[in-house]
């Protein structure tokens, strides 16, 4: 809790991707959140059934970030504290951006107010929404961690999304838990630009994600801690230079270490 005040308390202070806008991802292979490899998505539903798992637990209090009918884009953000939400500052870049923002933690069929800026930061890709009526208050909230991520950590994500880069691109998002690790940040040697890579406060993993998942948790399996906020990765660039086409699929995806902003 004390690392949730001080990120509250920096952020009014120094107040300063990868979401799915409109029927597509963002244009350029070096901003989308990616499915790793040319699989199928690898990721579980986070059904009712399944629930009573400690990580599925978890996932009841991630959700869908949306702003209705007024912009047609979507992002995933999780409760850091009983009404605070946290989601990338590419989802929301100012206060302007808060305008009819809603959360849903249920797949749709419940939606609370989150249009309270506290602030955000560019640099370290987060910003935080205050909402109304107290949706951590049957589930909790999710414990961050200020540990230094290591590679080869068995890590999962927890985000809302679906298929829709090979199939119906009006599918419906619900919540998805892919599984991972944490992987080397090496560059490409063919020269392509890796934000990842340069980035010095994100980390690189491969559990499966595409553009709708920004801001959702990385989450170490071992103690059940958000380690980071999942917000890029990088498609196949010879695909995408041969084709013109980002079909969603890539090799890795990065996310902001939680170190750093706690």
């Amino acid at each position: 809790m004390k690392g949730i005040n001080l990120i509250i308390l920096f952020i009014t202070i120094l107040t300063i991707g990868c979401s799915k806008k409109g029927d597509k991802d963002l244009e350029g292979f070096a901003s989308s959140c990616v499915i790793v490899g040319d699989h199928e998505p690898d990721w579980i539903e986070a059904t009712l059934t399944n629930l009573e798992q400690d990580q599925f637990k978890k996932s009841k209090v991630v959700g869908i970030l949306d702003w209705g009918d007024k912009r047609r884009a979507r992002c995933t953000a999780f409760l850091i504290s009983p009404n605070v939400v946290m989601t990338n500052q590419h989802c929301i870049e100012n206060s302007f951006s808060t305008l009819d923002a809603r959360v849903s933690f249920d797949n749709g069929n419940t939606y609370f107010s989150c249009d309270d800026f506290i602030g955000n930061n560019q640099d370290l890709d987060y910003a935080l929404l205050r909402c109304e009526g107290n949706p951590g208050k049957e589930n909790g909230y999710l414990p961050l961690s200020n540990d230094l991520p290591q590679v080869d950590e068995d890590i999962y994500v927890i985000h809302q999304n679906c298929d829709y880069k090979e199939g119906d691109e009006n599918c419906d998002p619900t919540k998805k838990l892919p599984i991972g690790i944490l992987i080397e940040k090496t560059d490409k040697d063919n020269g392509e630009y890796d934000p990842i890579a340069s980035d010095p406060n994100s980390i690189a993993h491969n559990a499966d994600t595409l553009g709708g998942s920004s801001g959702a948790p990385v989450i170490f399996n071992a103690t059940g801690e958000v380690v980071a906020i999942h917000n890029s990765g990088l498609i196949d660039f010879d695909t995408y230079l041969s084709t013109g086409i980002n079909n969603g699929r890539g090799s890795k995806n990065g996310g902001i270490k939680m170190h750093f902003i706690i």
